[in-house]
């Protein structure tokens, strides 16, 4: 896993554009030789760090008020890479729904990337 932000072949260019103009890394499946290639194996590529992050990662944020329902953020990591994964829970139905997953960037977090920037 390259820690890139994978957007679908779907996805607008100008939100990749956008995305490279934040300094985001960001991969579309045309330049990852991924064109046409079924969604879940293109999301099986994050699903284990998304998984390891929420099993065994620290919630750094928690936003308790968020409709339809409460989410957190988590820190996680993967060797020496920081992941962040905003998830939200439905106890009712006892599910978790992931919102986003991505490499947190030293523009917006301290070097701890728990502490967001002033």
């Amino acid at each position: 896993m390259t820690g890139a932000i994978t957007m679908d072949e779907h996805v607008h260019r100008a939100i990749t554009a956008g995305l490279r103009l934040r300094g985001e890394d960001v991969v579309t499946a045309q330049e990852d030789e991924r064109r046409k290639t079924d969604d879940d194996l293109l999301l099986d590529r994050g699903q284990d760090v998304v998984l390891e992050v929420l099993i065994g990662g620290e919630r750094i944020e928690s936003y308790s008020g968020a409709r339809p329902f409460p989410s957190a953020l988590f820190l996680g990591y993967r060797g020496n890479k920081p992941y962040h994964v905003v998830a939200a829970f439905d106890a009712a139905q006892a599910r978790v729904y992931v919102i986003t997953a991505y490499e947190p960037s030293l523009a917006v977090f301290e070097s701890d990337y728990r502490t967001r920037r002033k």
